[in-house]
């Protein structure tokens, strides 16, 4: 295997990406200073895993990753890439090529790549192992190294010699192995922490298990017992409320009977009062109907009495012209049988004009007669309709006077009656009042004293929800509380065994607290035993006292004398003592101000006696704590490294400069099982203290809860007891309301109505009075007419006579001068004229006789009618007198249901008051019943229903007297049982985790054992072998002289070291620190060559080792490395031409731009 090539981009002084080649032989790679050679050396290591920027000669990631010129931006990440030909499979991987690659970004991400796939530091440090360029190799000596591999400890000294041994991959492999048996120590120093916690734990559990299942066997009898008891109760109880019941329904099926009387009768109530509003109905229609016949037959009557006036006089007109016609007849004759004879014309002339004029003058007066008498006998026919009203509207008067009458003494009745009623009804109305007063100021005082009872109730049972809850919480916090107490009662007993046992400390320390009577050799204790630390500061007095923690204070040193013996026949390994009388104290530098995020002196943090402050002081000095790493770094930086100091996380800066960190596994060092012995015990006294302040408040809430439950008890009989009076109060109440409302509405009616028939009466009264007889004046009048009209009558006769016999003269004088004149002619034209006389009078006869015919049946007809009428007012006035005697018998009937009614809700309202008072009983039962359920329900879940009767008869007592005894046991933890068995199962598996871990850790032991034994002999042959090969390359490079390397072994389980001895040539064996700079460069290149040839590199990176070698230094030097070239790859970093003689290739670096470096393939022939 050789180094093909290497690959950077933006590593230090190279941003842009830069390949080297690499052939077998020797490289050199030259260049002046400044140049960025060794940029290349720190490449191959940063690319192998080097995680020390000081070796890198950076500070941070930043540092080498290309940070810019003047011309050029800065790179925010670096690469580097190394090729590896792996032909031979020098490497354990299947490539014959192996690419590293390592990127880096200014964020401070890092990333590994084997043959382009990631890859952890680990796996790239495994890879290399046993190659010596490894993490502690020998292959790749950076510029400045070569004098510190003699400058190291001779156990630093050693990781080279084990590189060469070939042993860095066991060592890996010891140390992974320890690692594992560490963990496996914790874990199984945990699991016994655990197992003998659970161990005590089960124990306690097991105990409370018995106790448990004691109790909860005590429990199941007294439950058997309480069911029992519970059963036969309840059936007592059932029994009384089935009698209960019977007695409900016997009482339900009287108040449905009185229910359905009372509805019977409102509905017969109902129907009569409808009843008696259609009679009212019909009546008033039937007066009404009575007014309007009694119109209709006065209308009649009057109609008859016209019709039968003017009947007469038609009558007598009929008569007149009978009359009139014989005269005509007997005029006809006359004419018929005078002779007729010849007169004189003139003569005739005039006396015809004499008698016509008469004649005229007389009819003139007939037809005015005649006019007055028509006029007088309209007036006459106005006077008999007006009497005929008059006679109508008297009749109707006369109707309503008798109907007043009537009303007035229907009123004054009724009157009479409603005033008896009303004081009877305003009687019964002031004694309701009174006992609506009564009822109301007792339900008021009722309501009083429920709601005085109902406020205490809540609030009682407010608390005793509240105590209760409070009580269950208690109990549960007990419960936890005692289980946390059994926990860090165990643990406790661990830790205090831990203690006792010194375990944390170091097994010489053990064996004398343990095997020497501390007595009898004055020995007081160790330093961690006489420190109280408080948690926060632990880890850092741990690393503040290191391993001064276990040292051993004595009274003196003369103790030591007398003791030595004894250590030594017990073969007692290394103790430091501190002798009380002879350590000095440290006078500590105070500060006068403590500086950022510093917590004082340790000495002063921490407590102890102060007798032992010279031993504190001694073991602490000035040792400051600090908060954290970053403030203790930044005042180490200004105080110049001059003070210790420690973080409370565990960093620690030594003065001078060296920095540890890293944490302690481990949980049981000593000062921690100090301090969780110190917190377990403030625990366990705070869990006392909180059991103890329980069990009293839980006994205190026990008493209040007892109490409070019979104060509810004894509230709620009261308070049913006032609900059951109020619900019977509320009852009447409601009775006397509606009686009372009844009575006020009937007040009201009655006084509306007397109100109403006085002012009926008034306006009767007023009636009568006005009622007067309006129709004299029609029959004055109407005799006055009749008067005139027979006045009338007279005259028109007597002029009618007149003026018959002046047409009779005229007719005559004409006739007989017509006679005289025309003869028969004259004759024949009087006849004529005669003829139409009669046959007028003839005409107006038969139209009166037919008028009069017709007039007639018109009498009839209104007789007929008005016989009518009169039937149909006698049928109506019969109707209403009878409707009147059946209202009256309905009143009746209706105030004898009333009565009835009221007799039913009477014995209703007593009915319901027994109801009332058997459903508070059965309330109560019901209480008591469900009471015991819920008891029952809530301590046993079981439903006392579902019980099946045993046969067993309990008393109240026996079961008190069993309830004792399981109070006696007081509390138990139930759950112990089912936690026991888990507990156990825990208990079994951490003992077979305990097993398994012992055999891991016996199994790790023996492999650890025999990796030390293999790696032991490889390197002791290895070391003895590099001895030989030291000391030969030592006497070529310095010519003369002699070299050997030498393995002490120091204490138990700590690592040797390797001592390198050399006597250059003249000189005698001296300390390397005596050497001359050229003499430490050359004895450590020898030692580089010795490493060499026992295990050969595959390729060797020397960076300027040869710097301080002269002219004849540096050509054994070069001729050295020529007989190592063969198996070893070297790339030389070097000024010096004779090492450049002697390589097959050259690269030169130079800086054509200022900060980037650029490689140059030089050729051969100018250096040769």
């Amino acid at each position: 295997m050789y180094l093909k090539s290497i690959e950077l981009q933006g590593f230090k002084s190279f941003p842009k990406k830069t390949t080297i080649n690499f052939e077998q032989g020797v490289t050199a790679i030259v260049g002046p200073n400044g140049s960025g050679k060794s940029n290349i050396s720190d490449a191959i290591k940063w690319v192998l895993g080097e995680q020390s920027l000081k070796t890198l000669r950076g500070q941070k990631t930043e540092d080498i990753i290309f940070s810019g010129t003047d011309k050029r931006r800065p790179l925010n990440f670096t690469q580097v890439s190394i090729t590896f030909d792996n032909e031979d499979e020098a490497l354990p991987v299947e490539f014959s090529e192996v690419v590293v690659t390592r990127r880096a970004f200014r964020h401070g991400e890092n990333e590994y790549l084997i043959n382009q796939r990631n890859v952890r530091l680990k796996d790239v440090r495994q890879l290399f192992m046993d190659t010596g360029f490894g993490k502690d190799g020998y292959a790749l000596i950076g510029q400045g190294q070569i004098d510190s591999i003699l400058s190291e400890s001779g156990q630093e000294r050693k990781n080279l010699f084990d590189e060469a041994a070939g042993i860095s991959r066991v060592k890996y492999e010891k140390e992974e192995s320890e690692r594992n048996l560490r963990r496996v120590s914790e874990q199984l120093l945990r699991i016994q922490d655990m197992h003998y916690a659970t161990e005590r734990f089960v124990t306690q559990l097991a105990r409370e298990a018995e106790e448990a299942k004691l109790y909860i066997n005590r429990y199941n009898e007294i439950k058997e017992l309480h069911m029992q008891f519970a059963y036969h109760r309840t059936n007592v109880l059932n029994i009384r409320k089935a009698e209960l019941l019977n007695k409900k329904s016997e009482l339900d099926q009287a108040i449905a009977e009185a229910d359905e009387s009372i509805v019977n009768i409102n509905n017969y109530i109902s129907n009569l009062e409808r009843e008696i509003a259609d009679v009212e109905e019909q009546l008033k229609e039937e007066q009404n109907a009575l007014v309007e016949a009694t119109k209709d037959l006065e209308q009649q009557r009057g109609e008859h009495k016209v019709a039968r006036a003017r009947f007469e006089d038609w009558k007598r007109e009929i008569e007149r012209l009978t009359e009139q016609l014989r005269s005509y007849e007997a005029q006809r004759q006359a004419l018929l049988s005078i002779e007729i004879a010849e007169v004189d014309n003139v003569a005739l002339d005039k006396q015809l004009h004499d008698l016509e004029e008469a004649f005229n003058a007389s009819r003139d007066k007939v037809i005015e007669c005649q006019s007055l008498l028509e006029s007088l006998k309209l007036k006459r026919v106005s006077l008999i309709n007006d009497q005929r009203d008059a006679e109508e509207r008297r009749w109707q008067r006369e109707l309503a006077i008798q109907r007043l009458n009537d009303s007035l003494m229907q009123a004054e009745e009724l009157e009479r009656k409603a005033g008896e009623d009303l004081k009877i009804k305003e009687s019964e109305l002031e004694i309701t009042k009174a006992k609506i007063k009564s009822k109301n100021s007792e339900k008021k005082e009722l309501e009083k004293r429920k709601n005085s009872i109902e406020e205490i109730l809540e609030n009682v049972t407010e608390n005793l929800a509240k105590n209760e809850i409070k009580r269950d919480d208690l109990r549960s916090e007990k419960i936890n509380l005692e289980s946390n107490l059994a926990k860090a009662s165990a643990s406790y007993q661990v830790y205090i065994n831990s203690k006792e046992d010194y375990q944390g400390y170091a097994k010489s320390v053990q064996q004398l607290m343990h095997t020497i009577d501390r007595n009898r050799f004055g020995i007081i204790d160790t330093v961690a035993e006489i420190i109280d630390v408080e948690e926060q500061y632990v880890k850092a007095m741990e690393v503040a006292l290191g391993y001064g923690m276990q040292n051993v204070i004595m009274n003196n040193a003369e103790d030591i004398k007398t003791l030595l013996p004894e250590i030594k026949n017990r073969g007692i390994g290394r103790v430091t003592f501190l002798p009380l009388q002879t350590i000095k104290g440290f006078n500590s530098k105070k500060l006068i101000e403590l500086p950022q995020g510093c917590l004082g002196l340790a000495s002063d943090i921490i407590k102890y006696d102060i007798k032992y402050k010279n031993i504190i002081s001694h073991l602490l000095r000035d040792t400051l704590i600090f908060d954290s790493y970053s403030n203790a770094l930044k005042y180490a930086k200004i105080s110049g490294f001059s003070r210790k100091m420690v973080t409370l996380s565990g960093e620690l800066i030594s003065a001078g400069g060296a920095i540890t960190v890293g944490s302690m596994k481990s949980d049981n060092t000593v000062l921690r099982i100090g301090a969780k012995l110190k917190k377990l015990e403030m625990e366990i006294n705070s869990i006392e203290q909180s059991l103890k302040i329980i069990n009293e408040n839980v006994l205190k809430l026990d008493d209040i809860i007892s109490v409070e439950a019979n104060a509810i008890n004894s509230k709620n009989i009261d308070h049913d007891s006032i609900v059951l009076e109020l619900e019977t109060v509320n009852r009447e109440l409601f009775i006397y309301e509606q009686n009372k409302n009844s009575l006020l509405s009937y007040l009201e009616e009655a006084k509306a109505s007397i109100n109403e028939i006085s002012e009926k009466k008034s306006n009767i009264a007023v009636e009568l009075e006005s009622n007067g007889d309006f129709s004299g004046d029609i029959v004055i009048n109407m005799g006055n007419i009749e008067e005139q009209i027979s006045e009338k009558e007279i005259e028109l006769d007597n002029l009618r006579i007149c003026s018959d016999d002046k047409q009779k003269l005229y007719y005559e004088g004409k006739e007989s001068i017509g006679l005289q004149r025309f003869e028969w002619e004259n004759r024949n034209s009087k006849l004529s004229q005669i003829m139409e006389f009669k046959e007028v009078a003839s005409r107006d006869k038969e139209d009166l006789i037919n008028r009069l015919s017709t007039l007639e049946k018109d009498l009839e007809s209104i007789h007929s009618k008005e016989t009518v009428y009169l039937s149909k007012t006698n049928e109506l006035q019969e109707n209403i007198n009878t409707a009147r005697d059946e209202q009256y018998m309905n009143r009746l009937k209706l105030k004898e249901l009333s009565e009835e009614r009221n007799d039913w809700e009477n014995k209703k309202h007593q009915f319901n008051i027994q109801m009332v008072s058997l459903e508070g009983k059965e309330e109560q039962l019901i209480l008591e019943l469900k009471n015991i359920k819920n008891e029952v329900m809530e301590q046993y879940n079981v439903d006392v229903d579902s019980w099946e009767d045993n046969g067993t008869k309990v008393t109240s007592k026996e079961l008190k007297e069993k309830q004792i005894e399981l109070d006696k046991m007081g509390s138990v933890n139930v759950a112990s049982i089912h936690r026991y068995d888990e507990e156990k199962a825990e208990f079994d598996k951490l003992e077979a985790q305990r097993l398994d871990l012992e055999e891991s850790k016996g199994k790790l032991t023996k492999l650890i054992t025999k990796m030390d034994k293999e790696m032991s002999e490889r390197f002791n042959e290895s070391l003895k072998s590099i001895s030989k090969y030291f000391n030969e390359a030592f006497v070529e490079l310095f010519d003369g002289g002699r070299a050997e390397l030498q393995y002490e072994i120091l204490g138990e389980g700590e690592e040797g070291q390797v001592n390198i001895l050399c006597q250059p040539p003249g000189k005698k064996l001296q300390h390397l620190n005596l050497l001359s700079g050229g003499e430490k460069s050359l004895t450590a290149v020898a030692l580089v060559f010795a490493l060499m040839h026992e295990r050969p590199s595959p390729f060797c990176i020397l960076d300027e080792i040869d710097a301080a070698l002269d002219e004849a230094n540096i050509m054994r030097y070069t001729n050295y490395l020529n007989k190592l070239n063969e198996n070893t790859q070297f790339i030389i970093i070097t000024h010096r031409k004779a090492t450049m003689e002697i390589a097959n290739t050259i690269y030169g670096i130079t800086m054509e731009q200022k900060g980037i470096s650029k490689i140059i393939e030089m050729p051969m022939e100018g250096i040769h």
